[in-house]
């Protein structure tokens, strides 16, 4: 038996089972065949011993790590629903291949666009998801001097090339729009991300513009806001004063959803992106009119791990994968 905290080797098991460290290791690894006998035996032996394989000097050898990095930017929270269900649908694929998640995030320095984020040469990794990517660039240019396999969650810019997995938000805002003009009502705000530029924004103006088109309902440029202090004040005026009758809140922002969901605006139809992570806690509390568009979170999750595992084993996954969304009644 094995002194207590000292590690077992695995010339210590071809020892005990008698047989050579080369056995051990195709018993352990499948690459080539052994009797079932020999194999059952080593197997028992490594149990009885509690045997753990070097994972470092294993990865010198098969040139994997089994671990995946999940790159998240600097905004990142322990308590952030969103990105906690992401890596729950990431674990449920990757846990059954035995692999592990290594969470890694930006480093912003005081220039923009100048950050400096590990990549496999500093933790060893066999691919990568890439979540709210500030600087796509970055990424591009230094995965690819690596020729390290990464896929993208949430939609590139436009003509950028790579493997990415997103929600269908043109086709949600479309709908949910749609939805409100079925019902009558014409004037639709819609609260967007405060920085303008991100594709998800992008997708949500597009679906909008669509039904206004489709329903040609007269398009307001001015019920567009983004979810910024200085516009919190035209917001709450225009709900007070019934200029809006019905508001499409993608922004997670907390002070414009609190207008909305306050006992004041009771008959304000509201339809919020995302609001089934929090479904839990507001059901007791709040009543009216509310509806969520769900976000897919573990769902993107899951099928980013999907991507990546089939990248990593040779296959070919399609280029984009699109999720469609359900729009559900508080």
């Amino acid at each position: 038996m094995t002194k207590l905290n000292e590690r077992v080797k695995l010339s210590d098991i071809a020892k005990a089972v008698g047989v050579s460290c080369s056995t051990v290791s195709y018993a352990l690894s499948g690459k080539r065949s052994i009797s079932t006998e020999t194999k059952d035996r080593i197997l028992r032996e490594i149990d009885r011993q509690g045997y753990k394989p070097n994972a470092i000097a294993r990865s010198f050898v098969t040139k994997k790590t089994n671990t995946i990095g999940l790159y998240v930017n600097r905004d990142f929270e322990a308590n952030d629903l969103f990105m906690l269900s992401n890596i729950r649908g990431i674990d449920s694929v990757i846990n059954e291949l035995r692999y592990k998640i290594l969470l890694l995030n930006e480093l912003e320095s005081e220039a923009v666009e100048d950050y400096s984020i590990p990549i496999d040469k500093t933790f060893a990794i066999d691919g990568a998801i890439v979540c709210n990517a500030r600087n796509l660039r970055w990424y591009l240019s230094n995965f690819e001097k690596e020729r390290l396999l990464f896929v993208l969650m949430g939609k590139p810019p436009h003509g950028v090339d790579v493997y990415y997995v997103d929600n269908d938000n043109q086709d949600a805002a479309y709908r949910a729009v749609c939805h409100f003009f079925h019902e009558g009502l014409k004037r639709i705000a819609l609260v967007l991300y405060c920085d303008q530029n991100t594709t998800l924004n992008l997708d949500y103006i597009i679906g909008y513009t669509a039904a206004h088109n489709n329903y040609q309902v007269e398009f307001r440029p001015e019920l567009i806001f983004r979810a910024h202090k200085s516009q919190l004040k035209e917001f709450r005026d225009m709900i007070a004063q019934k200029k809006v009758d019905g508001v499409l809140m993608l922004s997670p922002d907390a002070s414009f959803r609190r207008i909305c969901l306050s006992a004041e605006n009771p008959q304000i139809p509201v339809v919020f992106f995302g609001l089934d992570l929090y479904r839990e806690f507001l059901q007791p509390t709040v009543s009216g009119n509310f509806s969520y568009i769900e976000s897919n979170a573990q769902a993107l999750g899951k099928t980013c791990g999907e991507v990546l595992m089939q990248l990593i084993r040779g296959e070919n996954p399609p280029k984009s994968t699109i999720l469609k969304q359900r729009i559900i009644p508080l």
